[in-house]
């Protein structure tokens, strides 16, 4: 789904009630989401399989971009460990979708400041017991889904 120039400054102006934006399995970038400064309403945000890393989290974090963010879709993209910092951020996040990212047990420890998370989607080959340990304080968690983990029963 490639919408040319949906993502220009000028469109965005026009959008400050908007709920969700769905972008996934498209063309968007980096570069694209850098242009985006102000989207007060945006709920839920879906980047699944964009092109988007570290530094577009950075960016949509640091510049309260999207402060009321309850819903973001990370999965398949290139969020690593030092994305993870900026996730911490988004305090009002209850969804979060980090299937196939390049995330292991140290990143998770940034995950431990998201106390409204009831959502979490992981799968990363790197994700150990160790890593769960960092959530144990998610007490809002209800649905933890950690495809391809090394996680054994002591873990749990």
């Amino acid at each position: 789904s490639y919408c040319p120039g949906i993502l220009r400054t000028s469109w965005q102006g026009n959008i400050q009630s908007l709920k969700r934006l769905d972008l996934c399995y498209s063309v968007v970038r980096d570069s694209h989401l850098a242009k985006l400064t102000e989207l007060p309403s945006l709920e839920e945000l879906n980047l699944d399989s964009c092109l988007v890393g570290d530094w577009s989290i950075a960016h949509l974090a640091d510049n309260t971009v999207v402060p009321n963010l309850v819903s973001l879709d990370l999965a398949d993209t290139e969020i690593s460990d030092l994305g993870m910092v900026h996730l911490a951020k988004f305090k009002k996040l209850k969804r979060l979708s980090l299937f196939y990212c390049n995330i292991s047990n140290g990143g998770l420890r940034n995950l431990a400041k998201l106390t409204s998370l009831e959502v979490l989607n992981l799968d990363s080959r790197e994700i150990g017991d160790d890593g769960l340990w960092h959530l144990r304080g998610l007490t809002n968690l209800k649905s933890l889904d950690i495809f391809s983990g090394r996680i054994t029963d002591s873990g749990c």
